[in-house]
């Protein structure tokens, strides 16, 4: 197959049209023209309507100058970028890359790329799967910031809270990790109160009311809790394997800081476990989880 090189024109490719990717880039397809899309899974039967499938990374590299990425994990990211820097063919000047992969996968792609000329935006999300639909992501972007402010509109198809972190490109990343560590211990915690308040006669609804008035109040009692644990809907579209990763990479980034980590050993422990015993489950079922391990004691 000959692939035609695209120039000069601004043009954009969303690879990766998982849970996160696939909304994000029905977002994006209302914001740009023509976009291209590819998944390695199967892209025609996840790309949004209006969009143009390609079918390999090379064609998507070779018909856009900007490329966005979702993927699941460092690995993933490596191996695309490694593909990218070794391609003859391509119009690929730009990538944004969308997932949580750690530090020092961050710096691995931002070399590789650097080696190949091509710029590098580290902007992890956060918000969940609810948050691609409705385009209201936080985007927490890190590197050049002359290129991030030629794409903040463009990011804004996808976000409602967008912030620039830094030219270092890890800063973003070190922040989605620091977010989602607060987040996982967050769940962990308000499970074990919850589970407590339960045991203790009190009604679920006056336990969130008085909560989210009180210090207590955190991302789980206003929003996990009364809408996916209390209702047993267990739907955030997160997973708790994903929520593991990430506790997990922000705990081996601590390490390497040598900053204190007494509590995210235990948080890492906790996860490590619940996605071992019931892998890839909604991260919102930490609570009957937590309640499975009350049993066990009793």
């Amino acid at each position: 197959m000959s692939i035609q090189i695209q120039e000069n024109l601004e043009t954009f490719g969303f690879v990766g049209l998982g849970s996160m990717g696939g909304p994000m880039a029905t977002n994006l397809s209302k914001s740009v023209d023509k976009l291209r899309v590819f998944d390695l899974a199967g892209t025609k039967e996840r790309a949004p309507e209006n969009a143009l499938c390609c079918d390999s990374l090379e064609e998507i590299a070779a018909s856009c100058n900007t490329l966005f990425l979702s993927l699941p994990d460092g690995s993933d990211v490596i191996q695309t970028v490694l593909e990218l820097s070794n391609m003859k063919q391509t119009s690929c000047k730009t990538v944004i890359d969308t997932s949580t992969i750690g530090i020092d996968a961050v710096n691995q792609v931002q070399q590789v790329l650097d080696n190949s000329g091509i710029t590098y935006l580290d902007c992890p999300v956060s918000g969940g799967q609810s948050g691609a639909k409705a385009g209201t992501l936080t985007f927490m972007v890190s590197g050049p910031e002359n290129r991030f402010r030629e794409l903040e509109n463009i990011l804004k198809s996808m976000s409602s809270n967008i912030f620039y972190l830094g030219e270092k490109c890890s800063q973003g990343q070190a922040m989605k990790l620091l977010n989602n560590f607060l987040s996982g211990t967050a769940m962990l915690a308000t499970s074990e109160a919850y589970a407590f308040g339960i045991n203790q006669g009190l009604d679920p609804e006056q336990m969130f009311k008085v909560l989210n008035v009180s210090t207590g109040v955190n991302s789980a009692t206003l929003d996990k809790f009364p809408k996916q644990v209390a209702s047993q809907q267990y739907a955030a579209g997160f997973s708790n394997t994903m929520m593991s990763k990430d506790v997990t990479l922000f705990r081996e980034s601590v390490k390497k800081t040598k900053t204190l980590t007494t509590l995210g050993e235990m948080v890492q422990d906790f996860w490590e476990r619940f996605s071992r015993e019931e892998p890839d489950s909604d991260f919102t079922k930490i609570y009957p989880f937590v309640e499975k391990q009350n049993l066990k004691k009793t």
